[in-house]
């Protein structure tokens, strides 16, 4: 795969939170249930898309949901309009690149990791809201207690998450890590071209959470920040 096999295409949706921090977040959790999530599960993108990637931004004057789909170039109009049949509620921003550096063949692993856990943050996301503040707080716990989560994160994701237990080569009774596992791992923590592109499990936190909290962050703060109480 050469960068011009393949087009990355942003769409941006502006999010209207009411100027306060946790409406924001809840605005924000709804634009990526109701349409990001739907537009990424449509049977026309999933069949043309090698790479998938959401993030929230919440800033104080504004938040945004933007979503990024890594396409071969002849599916372009397909895919604009299979996208936009879920976002036509929303005003957004669609941009086409063919030079973003994470289209290198050098970074393939680093896509593949994005899609495994933007596909396993909406298995945690696209549910009912009382399940998704389930998993909101299990990931701050988490999240704000260990270095490594991914002893934590396993048997959580194997009852919650299909695409985990597809992507990670779940043996049926979890009794062994295979290297197919071990592999998913690593690209858990595959570094992008430059600092501003994390890590792929940071998607995880910031698609079902909005932010990531750091190892030392207080987990009831971080969940008053999100608007959410945790038991």
């Amino acid at each position: 795969m050469t960068p011009q096999d393949v087009l990355l295409h942003r769409w941006t949706l502006s999010v209207d939170g009411a100027g306060d921090r946790a409406d924001s977040f809840r605005a924000m959790e709804a634009v990526i249930t109701r349409e990001v999530g739907a537009a990424l599960r449509d049977p026309v993108v999933r069949e043309h898309v090698s790479g998938l990637l959401i993030h929230k931004r919440c800033e104080r004057e504004e938040s945004e949901v933007g979503f990024v789909i890594i396409a071969p170039p002849e599916v372009a109009d397909t895919l604009g309009m299979a996208v936009s049949r879920h976002l036509e509620s929303r005003e957004w921003r669609h941009t086409v690149s063919d030079t973003d550096p994470i289209l290198h063949p050098a970074f393939a692993e680093y896509i593949r990791g994005l899609r495994e856990q933007t596909e396993i943050a909406l298995d945690l996301h696209c549910v009912p809201q009382a399940e998704l503040r389930q998993h909101q707080c299990f990931l701050i716990r988490v999240c704000c207690a260990s270095a490594d989560p991914r002893y934590q994160l396993h048997p959580y994701l194997v009852r919650h998450s299909r695409a985990y237990v597809r992507h990670a080569a779940v043996e049926p009774r979890q009794r062994l890590w295979s290297w197919e596992h071990e592999q998913f791992w690593a690209r858990c923590y595959t570094p992008g071209p430059s600092p501003q592109h994390h890590a792929p499990l940071h998607s995880l936190w910031n698609i079902v959470l909005g932010m990531t909290p750091r190892r030392w962050d207080d987990a009831p703060t971080i969940a008053a920040r999100l608007g959410i109480h945790c038991d």
